[in-house]
């Protein structure tokens, strides 16, 4: 989230996010979506590096 204050924007919340789509006969549907804040866990890299084969995770 990217805030406009009086002395410029600001980075208030980050995120690594994944969905999962399903194309329907109406369209495409989201199926499932994760979303893991930015703020050093552990599970947030790990949630990006996972779609990546041979992606460095961290530990």
């Amino acid at each position: 989230m990217i805030v406009k204050r009086p002395d410029g924007f600001v980075l208030r919340r980050a995120t690594a996010n994944h969905w999962r789509l399903r194309r329907t006969p109406s369209g495409w549907r989201a199926v499932t979506r994760t979303n893991r804040v930015l703020d050093g866990r552990e599970e947030s890299p790990d949630l990006l590096a996972s779609h990546f084969p041979g992606a460095v995770r961290h530990r």
